[in-house]
């Protein structure tokens, strides 16, 4: 007990002081875990990336001016059947200063009914990213179809230092400079200043019908390097994600030297566990860059159904060769087929904003919505 009325003073004196210390102390600030995430069967879905469930809008975009005919092989047109208009594939650009006096330019593959001879790239450009039209002056599609039984598919844009390239992937073509076959797949571009004249084709590579592929490529460059993305079919052993279709990327100094060969650097990009789950695997995909991160959409398919059933799954890496997605997909909407994306961030809330161009395999439209998900990407 205190002996004095002093004594009383100093006990309520210090008792102010610790009250005052204790208001104006802050929490120490507590950092993100970024630590690396492990690739093997680690449970870590706690640490996963969440994604809200999102209904899309469903902008349903509209191609103008090509509703006259389809170019065949022979270089004559038909009259396309209205109810069967497809399109898929969809690589868009988006750029913030105007390219060539529009804001978006999209590579796609028209699909009426499902005839892969249509199948060939195709090149619009927009200014809102739902209404499309040609380009003054172009004659599309830039590529038209090889004799049968030979198709293009899976086109995909880059644009390097002012030029517009335009990927995509041949199957039993014919090489323009030996004027013979090639029994297999390939990997070809063209390339434009101006989006409506576009450069002669050339073969960047090609490789054989069995153990590999490269479906869905998507050209991306990086500082002095080019990378290339793709879906490997055929892989003899089952990976943690993946059945019989695995990503696979290569990494080049000139994309003239892209090799589809698992000796000569397309390795194998690696994924924690199975976020699609048993029954899926990956088909098709994109990716891009943004800020230090790099993002991939990735469309599922069902184990070896060529495409049925797919979802759309988002995911993130800081080297391009590792990624985590979250293990519930972007968007719930099945029959997704291959899209695209843009991202940037939100100048208010500081998330992370996605454009997304939506393929669907159920009657092949390609739909555009614009929303958000939770900021993690710092």
């Amino acid at each position: 007990m205190p002996k004095n009325k002093y004594d009383w003073k100093i006990i309520v004196l210090l008792a102010i002081f610790f009250q005052v210390m204790s208001a104006c102390r802050k929490d120490p600030k507590v950092e993100p875990d970024r630590s690396p995430l492990p690739v093997e069967d680690v449970d870590i879905s706690d640490k996963l990336p969440q994604f809200n469930e999102y209904k899309l809008n469903l902008h349903k975009l509209f191609f103008a001016n090509v509703i006259e005919g389809w170019l065949l092989p022979d270089g004559t047109f038909r009259k396309p059947d209205v109810s069967t208009l497809g399109w898929t594939h969809p690589s868009v650009l988006f750029f913030k200063e105007k390219w060539n006096n529009h804001r978006y330019w999209m590579a796609v593959t028209p699909y009426p009914g499902g005839i892969n001879q249509y199948e060939n790239p195709t090149i619009f450009c927009s200014d809102d990213g739902v209404v499309w039209k040609e380009p003054i002056g172009i004659v599309n599609p830039i590529e038209k179809a090889p004799v049968e039984p030979g198709y293009n598919s899976d086109v995909n844009l880059l644009m390097d230092n002012g030029v517009l390239y335009c990927f995509w992937r041949g199957v039993s073509i014919v090489d323009p400079k030996t004027k013979q076959r090639i029994n297999g797949r390939t990997l070809l571009y063209r390339s434009s200043t101006d989006g409506v004249h576009w450069s002669d084709k050339h073969v960047i590579t090609s490789w054989d019908y069995q153990g590999i592929d490269l479906i869905a490529p998507s050209v991306l460059k990086q500082n002095d390097n080019y990378y290339c993305y793709g879906v490997s079919t055929g892989e003899a052993t089952p990976g943690a994600y993946y059945t019989n279709y695995a990503i696979r990327r290569t990494v080049v100094k000139n994309v003239d030297d892209i090799k589809v060969d698992k000796n000569l650097g397309y390795e194998l990009v690696k994924i924690y566990a199975r976020p699609w789950g048993e029954g899926d695997e990956p088909w098709h995909l994109e990716v891009k860059k943004f800020k230090d991160r790099w993002y991939m959409l990735v469309s599922t398919t069902r184990n070896k159904q060529y495409g049925s059933g797919g979802r759309l799954f988002l995911g993130y890496s800081t080297d391009g060769l590792t990624f985590t997605f979250a293990h519930k997909p972007l968007c719930e909407i099945t029959e997704a087929y291959k899209s695209s994306f843009e991202l940037y961030e939100g100048k208010k809330t500081g998330r992370l904003n996605i454009k997304l161009w939506r393929s669907t395999s159920a009657g092949w439209a390609i739909f555009f919505d614009e929303f958000c998900v939770d900021r993690y990407f710092e």
